[in-house]
C-alpha cells in the first residue's frame, strides 16, 4: 500500500513513558482545557504506518501551571509498543493547555485523560471499484461529470455506509447512486480495522471519485 493513500485517522476520546509518574491522587486535580484539539497533537508514526500497525491508546496528562505537559501515562495500551510510545511522545511535546493565572487559587497541576485512534485509512483489497457505468449519470452543463463518494468500512473490512459527497445531486439522485455503489460495495472487502478500548467497532472511510467522460 503507497503511503500517500494512507490517512491517519486520529481521535480524541500501565507503561509509564516520558516524564515521572502521575501522582497518586491525579483523580482529585482539575481537569485542564487544551488549546487545540487534541487530533492535532498526533501524527501516525511511519514505521507503524508501513507495517499495518493500527489500536486505540488510552492516556493521562499530568499538565502544569504554564500549560504543558510534565508527565504522561499510558492508561489502556495498545498490542503495538511504537503507537504507546508515540502517543505519550508526540502528547507531551505538541499538547498546550490553558495557562493558570498567576493569582489562581486551584492547585497547580491539572489532569487530561482521553484517547486516540490509530487508523489507517481503508484500501479495497478484494472486489471491484465502482464507475460511472453502476451509476447515473449527473447532469452538468458540459456533460462532463464526476462525484465523490464514501464508504463506512467496519473493522472486518465490510462497508455498511455510504454518502455522496461533492458533486452529488439532489435527494433522490444521492440515495440512487449510494444504492447502486452499496451493490458493488457488498461483494468487496476493504483491508481490516480494529476494536476500541470499550469494544466498540472503530469505523473508517473510505473515499473514491467516479467520473464520466465529456459527451460526444
Amino acid at each position: 500500500m503507497s503511503s500517500g493513500k494512507r490517512i491517519a485517522a486520529l481521535a480524541a476520546g500501565a507503561a509509564m513513558f516520558a516524564g515521572g509518574p502521575l501522582l497518586a491522587q491525579d483523580e482529585a486535580l482539575p481537569e485542564a482545557e487544551p488549546r487545540t484539539e487534541p487530533n492535532r497533537w498526533f501524527s501516525y508514526p511511519i514505521r507503524s504506518m508501513s507495517t499495518d500497525e493500527q489500536g486505540q491508546v488510552g492516556y493521562r496528562l499530568l499538565v502544569g501551571p504554564s500549560g504543558r505537559v510534565e508527565s504522561c501515562e499510558i492508561t489502556h495500551a495498545s498490542i503495538y509498543p511504537a503507537l504507546n510510545e508515540a502517543t505519550c511522545a508526540q502528547a507531551t511535546r505538541r499538547a498546550r493547555f490553558q495557562r493558570l493565572p498567576a493569582d489562581a487559587k486551584e492547585p497547580g497541576l491539572r489532569v487530561f485523560e482521553s484517547r486516540v485512534s490509530w487508523a489507517i485509512a481503508p484500501e479495497l483489497v478484494s472486489g471491484r471499484s465502482v464507475t460511472s457505468q453502476d451509476l447515473p449519470r449527473p447532469q452538468s452543463e458540459d456533460g462532463a461529470s464526476q462525484i465523490w463518494y464514501r464508504l463506512t468500512i467496519d473493522p472486518e473490512g465490510n462497508a455498511t455506509a455510504c454518502a455522496i459527497g461533492t458533486g452529488g445531486q439532489d435527494e433522490l439522485f444521492n440515495a440512487a447512486a449510494c444504492e447502486a455503489i452499496m451493490q458493488v460495495a457488498k461483494d468487496s472487502r476493504f483491508s481490516p480495522g480494529f476494536y476500541g478500548i470499550d469494544g466498540e467497532p472503530v469505523m473508517r472511510t473510505f473515499a473514491d471519485l467516479v467520473v464520466w467522460p465529456p459527451k460526444p
